[in-house]
């Protein structure tokens, strides 16, 4: 964002010094001053709302590597080997994730479950087998394919031709489980700190908000969507992007697993209260989608509730009980963005594309460990890296 010569003159703003100032207390920043906590810099966390409060709290609560769908993408844009490193480093953060809060005796809903992939036609079924014939063959032995009979009994789901189903995926609650990793930090929270300008010093950069002025040696974008409106840095490597969603009343328990209807972009699960959630449908209006702004868009309501109507008859009658959006940032290639930018002492930890809870805690570890000892990060997900194409729905 700019900073008016009038509204900067206008306030005496106190400062504060640091080490590493995180801007966002989403999954991003929590994670990182999480991995922070013992390394001895003073780490403050600075959110524009409350913690959680942008598409870490919006999500569906979904701790999972993907749909098999999203995995045949992944092997279309790059190749199977790097498809297979994505999914075991996903993997790997999840497991880190759920068993470090597990340790902390966080309650947090989490319970594991089968991700059911389901498709309406022969050409997406067919991808999605190979995709899973693939993954057999690379020693995945949980990844079973289902038919339509099978897809009925599991999911209450009906109209759809068959599907994948793949053990090891899981569900929680996304503000519970952050709220208690936030409580293991050291870091110095610091909430309702919208921030307005970030300009060089002599040693780092200051990060000034509505009536502060933080100076640090190193400051990490932590923001999902709203980091495009932070810097110029930021600006062309994401493009934000709305999610929509909805809630309907309780029913009786049908569904104990994650659901992806790929053709639709649908996803959906049932909450532990009796709550089926739902959400997806971006593809229908792509550039309508663009943005933070925090809306809902009735076209995209409207899909899904058709998406209910269709597909869970037996759910007809229930009513929606809450409808929201969130934004989320994309990136390219669809891959999260860890590292240094152009300019020396900023970071960017983010662009998950949609994946954030999978992603966030593994990317955090990995920025913890370039600030604090110099280690690289993948090159594959490198901030510098060039993305040269718009990014994808």
């Amino acid at each position: 964002m700019t900073l008016s010569h009038w509204i900067h003159r206008s306030i005496d703003r106190p400062r504060h010094a640091a080490d590493v100032v995180i801007i966002g207390a989403g999954i991003s920043g929590i994670s990182l001053a999480w991995w922070l906590r013992d390394s001895g810099l003073r780490v403050v966390l600075l959110e524009r709302d409350v913690p959680c409060a942008g598409a870490t709290g919006r999500n569906a609560g979904f701790a999972t590597v993907g749909s098999v769908a999203h995995f045949a993408r992944q092997i279309e844009e790059f190749d199977l080997s790097t498809a297979l490193q994505l999914r075991a480093w996903l993997t790997e953060s999840l497991e880190g994730l759920t068993s470090t809060l597990a340790y902390l005796d966080v309650a947090c809903e989490h319970r594991p479950c089968h991700g059911f992939s389901v498709a309406r036609t022969r050409a997406a079924l067919d991808r999605m087998t190979h995709a899973a014939e693939l993954l057999r063959e690379a020693g995945e032995p949980d990844v079973t394919d289902v038919d339509t009979a099978t897809i009925a009994e599991a999911t209450g789901l009906h109209g759809f031709l068959g599907g994948v189903r793949i053990r090891g995926e899981g569900q929680l609650d996304p503000i519970m489980a952050m709220t208690g990793l936030l409580g293991d930090t050291e870091a110095r929270l610091l909430t309702h700190q919208h921030v307005l300008h970030i300009e060089p010093t002599a040693t780092g950069h200051a990060v000034i908000t509505r009536d502060r002025r933080f100076e640090a040696d190193k400051v990490v974008f932590a923001a999902g969507g709203f980091g495009a409106l932070l810097h110029p840095s930021i600006t062309p490597r994401i493009v934000p992007r709305l999610g929509q969603a909805l809630v309907t009343t309780p029913t009786a328990p049908f569904l104990s697993d994650l659901v992806y209807a790929v053709e639709d972009w649908v996803y959906l699960r049932q909450l532990l209260d009796g709550r089926i959630l739902i959400g997806g449908r971006r593809i229908l209006d792509p550039e309508g989608e663009v943005g933070t702004e925090d809306r809902l868009n009735p076209r995209i309501q409207e899909a899904l509730d058709d998406f209910r109507r269709t597909h869970m008859p037996a759910h007809t009658h229930l009513t929606v009980e809450r409808r929201w959006s969130g934004p989320l940032a994309y990136t390219a290639d669809g891959l999260p963005l860890v590292g240094e930018l152009g300019d020396k002492g900023l970071y960017m930890l983010g662009g998950y594309s949609g994946h954030g809870m999978a992603w966030g805690f593994i990317a955090a570890r990995w920025l913890a460990a370039l600030l604090t000892r110099g280690v690289a990060v993948p090159a594959l997900l490198d901030a510098g890296r060039r993305l040269e194409t718009p990014a994808t729905p």
